[in-house]
């Protein structure tokens, strides 16, 4: 399904010439200059894919794959996280026992289903 799009248009000109006969007036003007009109179209369009998922194993994986699909994402991500850990003063240890103790109720979380 497409959710939308935008088309962009660039138009710009550009002047060729060679050098120092290009300057003549005149007759340098019309012989050894040359200008062009570009014009340049743009377009973005937005889809949207669904994807039925039954279990939470499939869900886990459909974000694997959407990760491996945008590593820049990722990278930025990691960024924006460690930012905002060293804006907040937490240390890496601080980390390390936050990510055990959202594993554990993970865990515990997926035993129970």
């Amino acid at each position: 399904m497409v959710l939308g799009g935008i088309i962009q248009r660039e138009e710009s000109e550009v002047e060729r010439k060679i050098p120092i006969l290009g300057d003549i007036p005149v007759l340098g003007w019309y012989l050894f200059r040359k200008k062009d009109t570009v014009a340049k179209d743009k377009e973005l369009m937005v889809f949207l894919r669904s994807r039925v998922t039954r279990s939470w194993a499939d869900v886990e994986e459909l974000l694997r794959e959407e990760g491996r699909k945008t590593p820049l994402i990722q990278e930025w991500d990691e960024r924006r996280e460690e930012e905002r850990r060293e804006a907040e003063g937490e240390t890496p240890d601080d980390e390390n026992e936050k990510a055990k103790q959202r594993a554990e109720r993970s865990g515990g979380q997926k035993a129970a289903r």
